[in-house]
């Protein structure tokens, strides 16, 4: 017999008829009822776990009220007052309204919360307090040394921000750095050089990068310009041993298990971490320095209010010029032909796909499925790298690519932050819609690390918006990370500025 059921998805059209791309089942006790969406993290967690989750604590309801209440440092009638209603109203109707109104108001009140936190955060981090412990006392010498034995010489930005730092390193108040690069201009060397220094005068450091693969090439550069000291690459489980620490959030656990409290702490990317993963490497006397080519608001705002030194680098080692072009569906044919005269040149191409896997629909637009597409165009010389492949995999695509044993690599946004391959000339960005700005930003300042002329060609989906177009054309017209960054939230808004948002 026929059975009725409730079903929530996309609506979309095919073969003149309309389907549901990525339908869900709607559970009867729902139906009626007003609930939120739950974004996940993807390779990390489900939306339905984050839901299941947030049920499954339904009963701690008051107790994260009065938590949060107590982080922000207020008393409940003072939240109340400024929110507009209880703590515990917020968040009851922040995941389990009665009403759409009802929800609304709690997110504003959300918003609201999430403002006074950031700027009690900044009152905290510029009461600078003197602590001896955070003081280290660098050679400037050795400082010299390290530098006149690097392979390539340094950018007079590079030079001021390592002597910035350092000076900053030997003062008794721990260190708050923010190092705000644009894509390419040379963020890493200015950091591993103070953290070099550090290790030598025997306080441990901690390297914290987004990625395993970033890790791993921090870890060889390093071991490169630096191959007397002690540098260790912390993996999943390990535990810290060197006296300099590299590795991803795997260094949170491995502080733990070694009981190490890091003297200086230097986090990669940092708008790819939350802002507790962040604070659980740091001690009182701990020194941190954050790097990023794409500045969030809780960063800027730390940056005027709260404390956190500027450092701002704009010299670009080498000599470049990074064209951008939208690319229509009527024009992809040329874009082909261009990318394979640069391939036929000794270029290589990344192309990047939202996806890893085909949710579904029938353009096949994912990593997996294009791969093949793009093995039958060019046979024996396509690699492939996406989140889901072990470290050995990944590492071994990125190693054939610097080999040159591949010409083309068919990539998720997993090489977007850090990842040098520098026979890298073009890159494609498919549904290109579907990117931030930043993120775009990121992936095209993959291109002509080495100098040079390169190229972004961004495919824009089928059924792109005008608008999203528009937004696209920025990326044409804008080469800048810090005027695209201010055009980007102009046009979206400032974001989250809640201390514990991922910052993305």
């Amino acid at each position: 017999s026929a059975q009725k059921v409730l079903l929530w998805g996309m609506a979309d059209e095919f073969n003149g008829k309309y389907t549901i791309r990525e339908a869900e089942l709607v559970q009867a006790t729902h139906v009626g009822k007003v609930l939120p969406v739950y974004a996940g993290k993807i390779g990390r967690v489900s939306a339905a776990k984050v839901a299941e989750g947030v049920m499954a604590a339904r009963a701690f309801t008051e107790q994260a009220a009065m938590s949060l209440v107590s982080r922000i440092g207020l008393r409940d009638v003072q939240f109340t007052k400024y929110a507009g209603m209880t703590a515990n109203k917020m968040i009851h109707d922040l995941h389990w309204p009665a009403t759409k109104e009802d929800g609304v108001a709690a997110s504003l009140a959300a918003s609201k919360s999430s403002v006074l936190g950031l700027v009690q955060s900044a009152v905290d981090h510029r009461s600078r307090i003197p602590v001896q412990a955070s003081s280290i006392l660098i050679n400037g010498s050795v400082v010299s040394k390290l530098v006149s034995e690097l392979p390539f010489s340094l950018t007079n930005d590079q030079t001021k921000a390592i002597q910035h730092i350092v000076q900053g390193l030997r003062e008794p108040f721990p260190l708050l750095d923010l190092i705000s690069a644009d894509v390419g201009v040379g963020k890493s060397i200015v950091f591993m050089i103070p953290a070099a220094v550090t290790a030598i005068t025997g306080v441990p450091v901690g390297i914290m990068a987004p990625t395993m693969l970033l890790a791993e090439q921090l870890y060889l550069e390093m071991k490169g310009y630096f191959p007397e000291l002690d540098i260790h690459l912390v993996k999943a489980g390990g535990k810290i041993q060197g006296a300099i620490s590299i590795g991803t959030t795997a260094l949170l656990g491995a502080a733990k298990r070694s009981n190490v409290k890091f003297g200086l702490v230097i986090v990669d990317e940092q708008h790819k971490f939350g802002a507790e993963q962040r604070a659980e490497l740091v001690s009182g006397h701990t020194n941190l320095i954050e790097s990023t080519a794409t500045p969030i608001p809780r960063s800027i705002a730390l940056v005027q209010y709260g404390g956190y030194r500027l450092i701002q680098m704009t010299e670009c080692p080498v000599k470049k010029s990074i064209h951008t072009r939208v690319v229509v569906e009527e024009n992809y044919k040329k874009a082909m032909d261009f990318v394979a005269t640069i391939i036929k040149d000794g270029g290589q191409l990344a192309v990047v796909y939202p996806s890893v896997e085909s949710s579904g629909d029938v353009n096949g637009k994912s990593v997996k499925d294009a791969a093949l597409r793009w093995e039958a165009r060019f046979p024996g010389r396509v690699g492939v790298i996406h989140g889901k492949l072990s470290d050995a995999e990944k590492a071994q695509a990125i190693q054939n690519m610097k080999d040159k044993k591949f010409d083309v690599l068919v990539a998720s946004t997993l090489i977007e932050v850090g990842i040098t391959l520098p026979s890298l000339m073009a890159i494609m960005a498919i549904d290109a819609d579907y990117f931030g700005l930043a993120q775009l930003h990121q992936l095209r300042g993959r291109v002509a690390r080495k100098g040079g002329k390169g190229y972004c060609f961004l495919l824009p989906s089928k059924d792109a918006e005008s608008e999203s177009i528009d937004r696209l054309k920025i990326l044409e017209e804008c080469s800048n990370g810090y005027e695209l960054a201010e055009r980007d939230m102009k046009q979206r808004g400032f974001g989250n500025l809640d201390s514990d948002a991922d910052n993305q």
